[in-house]
């Protein structure tokens, strides 16, 4: 099992939208929900929630000013090193690459860059009491 380490939702920006809600909402099993806002077409944005109905990811276009999608950081904690090599091959299997060198370049630490360029860093924790 394995979770985002941020309590607070990330934001995507894609010119892809429902291809990157896609791959994310497969890659940490998160329900899709269209979202439309003041000032925002219906249903222009995607969120993505988990299990408890808060959102974890948002994904959208890039704001008006930028003319390419900036990437993002995104921390994702497994449980022990066994987490981190599954997740390494579901977001591989999904469409993410993996830097030079392969992964797992040290036990219990990945990164793997999703189809957005996004950058996936992948750690392990002894256990979830471990989390504070």
């Amino acid at each position: 099992m394995f979770i985002l380490e941020s309590d607070t939702p990330h934001r995507l920006a894609t010119d892809d939208i429902d291809r990157t809600a896609e791959f994310w909402s497969r890659a940490l099993h998160l329900t899709r929900r269209r979202r439309g806002g003041e000032g925002k077409r219906e249903g222009q944005d995607i969120e993505l929630v988990d299990d408890d109905d808060r959102t974890r990811l948002v994904v959208a276009a890039p704001p008006g000013h930028q003319t390419q999608p900036r990437p993002t950081h995104i921390g994702i904690r497994g449980w022990d090193t066994q987490d981190v090599t599954a997740a390494v091959e579901r977001f591989v299997a999904l469409g993410a690459s993996t830097p030079s060198p392969p992964y797992p370049d040290r036990p219990g630490y990945a990164v793997v860059v999703d189809p957005d360029g996004n950058t996936i860093e992948i750690t392990a924790r002894n256990s979830p009491a471990a989390d504070g």
